[in-house]
């Protein structure tokens, strides 16, 4: 009786119900809203976005993608984990690109002071090459983890095989 409650556990478990559909939909209409821009649907100048054109989709996925899979969790395990995992990978791309692709960047520092009595932000540009290392060690740290959650992937895909199972 044990197994089969097991089967039926929420997927994420502990989320209620609705807070997962409500954040799905945002997530959804966020990624489809862009996608909707960058099809022309809205008519929003994207001309000032230094940014590659893949990198803007990749973005519209991200949301788009994790909203979905969001949504059908709890119906449809294997294909929300296809959708969870062509989030990241995007979110991932996006990194690699600020980290290590070609062009400029620029970024913002913040620093915050505060007391008792007073509290101070400021903020202004940080360097080029400071931003990088810090996307490109992020970038770097989730490029490995899915190296090894492949590795493992196809381990235990050829244990499974070689056990008949």
């Amino acid at each position: 009786m044990e197994e089969s409650a097991d089967k039926t556990k929420p997927v994420p478990p502990g989320i209620p119900l609705p807070l997962v559909l409500f954040g799905g939909v945002m997530m959804s209409l966020v990624g489809g809203m862009l996608a909707a821009t960058l099809l022309g649907y809205f008519p929003m100048p994207i001309s000032g976005v230094k940014a590659p054109l893949w990198v803007l989709w990749a973005t519209a996925m991200v949301f788009l993608c994790a909203g979905l899979a969001m949504l059908v969790s709890r119906i449809a395990t294997v294909i929300s984990g296809w959708l969870a995992l062509v989030s990241v990978l995007c979110f991932v791309f996006i990194f690699n690109w600020i980290a290590f692709g070609p062009g400029e960047r620029s970024f913002t520092v913040r620093s915050s002071l505060s007391s008792v009595s007073v509290s101070k932000t400021e903020s202004g540009p940080a360097s080029e090459t400071g931003g990088r290392i810090v996307f490109g060690i992020f970038a770097g740290a989730m490029d490995a983890l899915i190296g090894y959650g492949l590795i493992v992937s196809l381990r235990n895909r050829v244990r499974r095989r070689d056990s008949g199972d």
